[in-house]
């Protein structure tokens, strides 16, 4: 069992800055009871000559606790990759896709917010020169299994609202590069330590 730090609100009667007895609303900073758990599972195995599966499943489940106020949730998240590698000609491809249920879940005394997305990705590199040259690449399909919304929840005794958000939305065909140069400068500094620690 943990514990974090959140805001209460809570509807309290008492003397106003008017000077008056009436109603107010307080945001106090509690220190709250919070737990994790979670178990996993995983799978990494080698395909005929150049080939390597992996897949995990992981479940947490979460909650947080103060006096009367509580909430809890659980979340899935499973990935899994095919990877070629060819060592001959120096490049390799993998298709890649992970999945989440309630991703990014976080859970207070007096709210949750969940995500539910997934991603498909094919990436693959190439180095040329003796491995000085290496470009990489990345596509993230648009295609998708689950909702991509984002959900939040707030339920105090003074207010309470809900919040939904297409998460896909900024994620939809995205693509990147990267090409990287490394430099032969180190192999004449290396030779010249080593030619140093020889005087005397």
């Amino acid at each position: 069992m943990l514990h974090s730090i959140s805001n209460i609100t809570e509807l309290r009667n008492g003397r106003l800055p008017s000077d008056i007895i009436g109603e107010y609303i307080a945001n106090t900073p509690v220190n709250y009871k919070y737990r994790n758990l979670w178990t996993s599972m995983s799978l990494t195995k080698p395909m005929f000559k150049d080939f390597m599966i992996r897949a995990e499943l992981r479940y947490s489940h979460r909650k947080a606790s103060y006096q009367e106020y509580m909430n809890q949730g659980g979340l899935w998240q499973f990935s899994s990759s095919i990877r070629y590698t060819n060592t001959m000609h120096k490049f390799g491809v993998i298709v890649e896709y992970q999945g989440y249920n309630n991703n990014s879940l976080s859970v207070a005394p007096q709210g949750k917010s969940t995500m539910d997305m997934d991603n498909i990705m094919i990436s693959g590199y190439k180095t040329f020169f003796s491995d000085r040259l290496s470009i990489n690449g990345g596509y993230i399909l648009p295609i998708h299994l689950s909702s991509g919304y984002a959900k939040s929840i707030s339920d105090t005794p003074v207010y309470a609202s809900k919040s939904k958000e297409d998460e896909f939305a900024d994620a939809i065909n995205c693509f990147y590069i990267q090409i990287q140069y490394r430099f032969m400068g180190g192999k004449s500094i290396r030779q010249y330590e080593k030619d140093m620690s020889y005087e005397k």
